[in-house]
């Protein structure tokens, strides 16, 4: 199962669900990728793939400057977990394929 590929995202944050879109390629058990919002994209940081896990950050400008802390776990067909928003709690997050 590899998570390459552009994906669907659907985070529940503290202003509200939010939509990204994710753009992943997994070689060689390393992960590199964008998050994207339509208008930016914004490469991945901080990423790491063990097993079923992935965790990996972005660094974005709108509607805030903040760094999101994605963790969460791969089946195949999805990718559920925990993003943080910073100082500013966190929530829930789904990502589906393209």
């Amino acid at each position: 199962m590899s998570l390459t590929g552009n994906w669907n995202v659907t985070m529940k944050s503290p202003i509200g669900e939010q939509k990204a879109t994710l753009q992943l390629a997994e070689d060689g058990g390393a992960l590199t990728g964008a998050l994207g919002n339509g208008a930016e994209a914004t490469p991945l940081g901080d990423t790491a793939i063990e097993g079923q896990s992935v965790r990996f950050s972005a660094k974005i400008l709108r509607p805030m400057p903040l760094t999101l802390g994605f963790s969460g776990t791969f089946d195949g067909i999805t990718i559920t977990g925990e993003v943080k928003f910073g100082l500013f709690g966190a929530g829930p997050f789904t990502a589906t394929r393209a």
